[in-house]
């Protein structure tokens, strides 16, 4: 599959998966205008039907390709945001309370009282990225229990776990229109990368991601829900990580990679330094998309050189 074959499928990977996630975001806050539970809901199901319209239906009989467990993942994911939104509602009703900052603005989320609540969370993440990449690592046959196949996994899970947890701390704490496209911008290398390593299946649903992304950033650009937004973020912010794995188990991606890979989300970050507030949101959006792109960058191309040197040496 090339780059026009995925173009061709754009309209399964994008138009699919981004109208069903907006009209159910939308729904949900007209319906719930407070409430930030159905976020996760409504992109889990987003991704449902792009990973459906695109690869078809998962082969619940066999489940020997790794990607077909992902629609399971994504509903698996979304009911572990739903526990965590439950967990911290009585922050933000807490802080209207006392005239402190509302739900629709970005906010930290500390107190001495938010210990065990966030060990309940990295609990739950950590047992859901652990399912996760073991159904991805299922095809492989990973026989015998090993003490080397344990460390591997548990490596995998902790890449999976501090991408998914860095996202939700900072979408905290970020509008929207600023964070999202740095996140676009890395998604849509993820894509071409795994693309480019001839795991175009996996390229394809990483598109889907990159498409939620940008239909969440399209209906929330003037809300500025940051919690509506780091919960409906929950699933892009696990199967990414986990669809770069895939890539790395199955094709040419190389390990190093998919490190170079969840290490590009740290410009999201960069809003909340010192001074930079300064700048305006769509100044800083594009600040962080073009440091996510340089840092994507490096990966990206030597993947493409390598793709098209095996393409001309195939005469292709």
């Amino acid at each position: 599959m090339g780059l026009s074959d995925l173009i061709a499928a754009l309209p399964y990977v994008v138009l699919i998966p981004a109208s069903v996630a907006a009209a159910l975001g939308l729904l949900a806050r007209w319906l719930m205008p407070r409430a930030t539970w159905p976020a996760p809901a409504a992109t889990a199901l987003g991704y449902v039907a792009g990973h459906v319209s695109t690869l078809g239906w998962p082969r619940w009989s066999s489940m020997d390709a790794s990607y077909d467990w992902f629609p399971l993942a994504a509903m698996g994911v979304a009911l572990v945001a739903i526990v965590e939104s439950r967990l911290s509602r009585a922050a933000p009703q807490a802080a209207h309370a006392a005239g402190g900052p509302q739900q629709d603005q970005p906010q930290p989320v500390r107190g001495s009282g938010w210990l065990m609540r966030d060990c309940i969370v990295l609990l739950l993440r950590a047992g859901v990225a652990a399912i996760i990449i073991a159904l991805v690592a299922r095809p492989l046959k990973l026989q015998p229990v090993s003490a080397r196949n344990l460390v591997w996994l548990a490596g995998a899970t902790f890449v999976v776990v501090v991408f998914w947890s860095w996202l939700a701390w900072a979408l905290r704490r970020t509008p929207s229109p600023v964070a999202l496209p740095g996140l676009l911008v890395l998604l849509t290398g993820g894509s071409l990368t795994l693309l480019w390593s001839h795991v175009a299946t996996v390229a394809q649903i990483q598109g889907v991601l990159a498409s939620l992304t940008g239909a969440l950033l399209v209906t929330n650009a003037a809300a500025h829900r940051a919690p509506f937004v780091a919960a409906a973020m929950a699933v892009v912010a696990t199967l990414a990580p986990a669809q770069w794995i895939s890539g790395y188990l199955y094709s040419d991606l190389p390990p190093r990679s998919v490190d170079l890979l969840a290490a590009a989300a740290a410009p999201l970050g960069i809003p909340l330094l010192p001074g930079v507030r300064q700048f305006g949101a769509w100044r800083m959006a594009a600040i962080v998309a073009l440091a996510t792109a340089g840092m994507i960058l490096p990966i990206t191309l030597p993947a493409y050189q390598e793709y098209r040197a095996a393409n001309e040496a195939y005469g292709m």
